[in-house]
């Protein structure tokens, strides 16, 4: 399937912004130079580490066109095109599809209380749009109000209106019924507590905001399952959770500051993120230095 180019560790890549809240293209560019540099595998543009549903339309076909750009021919870029309505997502997906996107997701219309047969009017117009790039459910509950089920992910798939899921549900249980059908569903797994589970018990990938700060530590874990080196995929999961932990608080804005404390400066996040204080940045900034990384 054309969407099993999602294969290894995909980073949901911050969106750098300057001191007056515009996008920095070039803090974008070397940012992605950053992760290709540690042997990531792809790039899902503007989810919630990206910041998406923050920007204007044009600010979001800004940053897909730098993305696409910097990364054309070296690693796959998944566009994050949800928005409030079925209308801006499509106009969105148009966008990153011409631009040579290799996938396409979206959260389900936020806000609207929505029945299944509006879930699929909906992504069936995306499908329409981008045919035939592959569409992928970004199915993150605590942003959507409830996480979409294995039942109607499957039959949104099995009626060949998606391809594939980024699964943030935090369901074990739901994610194993997806892996399942692999053979015709793509899900990669976007939960820092579940990555090696998910990737030990079949999915494909994975999608990590935290991997912003620590790339190669998911490749490296990657790799160490796809090796049948389980000890070594066991502890280096335990140290990413264990640094993990401190790259939360706060939401996203600790990203910024963990990479600052690796010397990539990534500018700054878009208010309402607000940037960690100066006790919080020390704290980022000894996790940093404890565990030795750049």
């Amino acid at each position: 399937m054309a969407e099993q180019k999602f294969k290894g560790v995909i980073v949901s890549a911050l969106t750098p912004f300057t001191e007056e809240g515009k996008v920095d293209e070039l803090g974008l560019e070397s940012l992605l130079e950053f992760f290709i540099s540690k042997g990531v595998n792809g790039i899902l543009a503007l989810a919630t580490a990206g910041q998406g549903p923050l920007m204007s339309i044009e600010e979001r076909k800004l940053v897909a066109q730098v993305i696409l750009n910097k990364c054309h021919n070296r690693i796959p870029v998944m566009v994050h095109v949800g928005a409030l309505t079925t209308r801006e997502t499509v106009i969105l997906a148009e966008h990153a599809c011409s631009m040579g996107a290799d996938a396409v997701a979206s959260l389900p219309p936020l806000y609207m209380r929505l029945d299944m047969a509006s879930y699929e009017q909906h992504y069936r117009a995306i499908s329409s749009a981008v045919s035939p790039i592959p569409v992928f459910v970004y199915n993150n509950p605590w942003a959507q109000g409830r996480a979409l089920t294995p039942e109607e992910l499957l039959s949104l798939n099995e009626k060949k209106i998606i391809n594939g899921v980024i699964d943030s549900s935090r369901d074990l249980g739901s994610i194993y019924k997806l892996i399942g059908h692999e053979d015709q569903l793509t899900v990669i797994i976007a939960d820092t507590k579940l990555s090696m589970p998910g990737v030990l018990y079949g999915c494909p990938a994975l999608a990590t905001a935290i991997g912003n700060v620590i790339p190669e530590l998911f490749v490296e874990m990657f790799n160490a399952v796809q090796e049948k080196n389980i000890e070594k995929a066991v502890e280096l999961h335990l140290k990413i959770f264990k640094i993990s932990e401190h790259l939360r608080t706060p939401e996203n804005g600790a990203l910024y500051e963990g990479l600052a404390a690796r010397g990539v400066p990534c500018g700054v996040p878009r208010l309402p993120v607000r940037r960690p204080s100066e006790k919080e940045k020390e704290i980022i900034h000894s996790v940093v230095k404890d565990y030795k990384l750049e």
